[in-house]
């Protein structure tokens, strides 16, 4: 995530006096008087958001299998009341006992 300190990238300063290097867009060093090299934004919101985007794809797909589950349930009652009505239909063949 592009993200640093859980409101900003001042909550590091703040608390521990310095900004790590984490918080850098580069891999290159950066420190807080170069805030253009900094992830200004906090996780707290960029993690929010990962999980919103992640929950709507994983309802969507749920919504979607629910939906297949259920026309594959129609066509299959669908398919054995067929078989069943073409079963009553057929005329059974008697078998005679000859004795």
């Amino acid at each position: 995530m592009k993200c640093c300190g859980a409101d900003d990238y001042m909550d590091w300063y703040k608390t521990v006096g310095y900004i790590p290097g984490s918080c850098c867009q580069s891999i290159a060093f950066c420190d807080e008087n170069e805030v253009l090299k900094l992830h200004l934004g906090g996780c707290d919101s960029s993690l929010k958001n990962l999980v919103e985007y992640y929950a709507k794809i994983i309802f969507f797909v749920l919504v979607g299998l629910g939906i297949i589950e259920v026309r594959h349930k129609v066509k299959l009652e669908h398919t054995i009341k067929d078989k069943q009505h073409k079963m009553k239909k057929k005329p059974q063949l008697l078998h005679h006992n000859n004795h």
